[in-house]
């Protein structure tokens, strides 16, 4: 019993579920206990091996093609699977990392919603007031000078121009 379970341990790295393991050795059990039902039967009847001597002109081409053809296609469907594998595989490595990310789904936190309470009243029982603030440039406030300021009393010099004499 202990090498069952063993085998059946190595079957897994195959990554298929135990009970289609279990499956497909009784069917190979079967396959097996028949063939070779069928070989003694073919040993021991001479009817048998006249009928198949017979029927073996007809039948061995009819097998062997059918054969061919079964292993053709299996081969040529794993090449084409094979085949797109490999070519999305490669195309995921040629996506920029910015298109990635779009691809696969973030978990974000969600956001708190924005509460504002209407007609909140104070313990008094008036109600508290509310001030706006926009972040939209006010508008220009022209100041106005002060008369009460002394102008500034800091002289300014006047560079004088050098008397250029005319001569005739």
């Amino acid at each position: 019993m202990n090498w069952i379970v063993r085998g059946m341990n190595i079957l897994k790295s195959w990554e298929f579920p135990q009970k289609a393991w279990i499956i497909i050795l009784a069917q190979s059990t079967l396959i097996l206990f028949l063939f070779s039902w069928l070989l003694a039967e073919y040993l021991n009847n001479p009817f048998m091996q006249q009928y198949l001597t017979n029927l073996a002109p007809t039948i061995v081409p009819i097998l062997s093609l059918a054969f061919g053809a079964t292993a053709a296609m299996t081969a040529t469907t794993l090449y084409l699977r094979f085949r797109k594998l490999k070519d999305a595989n490669d195309r995921l490595d040629t996506i920029p990392r910015s298109i990635q990310a779009r691809r696969a789904p973030r978990k974000r936190a969600p956001q708190k919603p924005l509460t504002t309470k209407t007609n909140e009243q104070q313990p008094s029982g008036l109600p508290t007031p509310k001030f706006i603030i926009t972040e939209s440039n006010p508008s220009p406030v022209v100041e106005e000078k002060k008369p009460d300021s002394p102008p500034s009393q800091t002289p300014t010099i006047i560079p004088e121009e050098p008397e250029v004499k005319q001569t005739q």
